[in-house]
């Protein structure tokens, strides 16, 4: 989802409250759950929440009374929720807010397919392969595929992307 979420004008995360960007977590994980039709819960699942570096430490934003931060509070209403830090989230984003994105997703589905469940898969599938030989009059003609290999997310749905936090 464009527009960094919820909570005020501002869609950065610097210039947001401790409400402000709790209610962006909430509003991300709701989508979650929303989208996977209930196959994602994030009380019994394990999350993980991709924050741009620029970012994560708005998490150490804390209420009007001082007394809990955004991290704090997202360890006891989501214990399930882990928190990582990418440097190439800073810049993922190409709208004119702002160039950090947040990810949330699943790292594991229960839904009932035959693989591992898993919702992003490493892959490396060949790291070089002769793609063909032809014979010529006067010689031979082979073509090579380089290596090749990525993230592959194999499930969509278990994904959410909102963009101009930082």
């Amino acid at each position: 989802m464009a527009g960094g979420g919820t909570g005020s004008p501002a869609t950065l995360w610097s210039g947001k409250t401790f409400n402000q960007i709790v209610t962006d977590i909430i509003t991300a994980i709701v989508q979650l759950r929303t989208q996977s039709k209930d196959t994602i819960d994030p009380e019994k699942l394990a999350l993980t929440l991709a924050l741009p570096t620029n970012a994560v430490d708005y998490l150490a934003t804390v209420n009007t009374l001082g007394t809990i931060s955004v991290r704090e509070w997202l360890t006891q209403t989501y214990p399930n929720v882990r928190v990582v830090s990418a440097p190439q989230l800073n810049t993922a984003s190409s709208n004119s807010v702002g160039g950090g994105s947040m990810v949330l997703f699943a790292d594991r589905v229960n839904d009932l397919s035959t693989d591992d469940g898993h919702t992003w898969a490493q892959v490396v599938p060949a790291k070089f392969m002769v793609l063909g030989v032809v014979k010529l009059a006067k010689g031979y003609e082979e073509d090579y595929a380089n290596a090749t290999a990525g993230a592959l997310c194999k499930r969509p749905f278990a994904v959410t992307t909102w963009t101009g936090i930082s």
